[in-house]
């Protein structure tokens, strides 16, 4: 597939998106079950574990909601009023 789709002949590349897709089609449908099944030779194991990973997700720290103001709660009208100088 990728050769036929990089090749340097215009000619003998696919002509459009479309026919590429019918060539993934063709080549997968010639495929058996575990040929689609098999791990790439570089795998470790068929499970992963995200221990080693640098990128792995680091999960969020819980957050506290802010009680929202309650009418009769004393306001500070000076940090409520201020602008800023260039």
């Amino acid at each position: 597939l990728v050769a036929a789709a990089t090749a340097r002949d215009p000619q003998a590349r696919p002509h459009d998106a479309v026919a590429l897709l019918a060539l993934a089609r063709e080549t997968r449908a010639a495929l058996s079950a575990d040929q689609l099944d098999a791990l790439p030779p570089q795998a470790h194991t068929d499970q992963h574990d995200n221990a080693e990973d640098r990128t792995s997700v680091i999960p969020r720290a819980p957050t506290v909601p802010r009680p929202l103001p309650v009418s009769g709660d004393p306001v500070d009208e000076a940090a409520l009023h201020r602008t800023s100088r260039l």
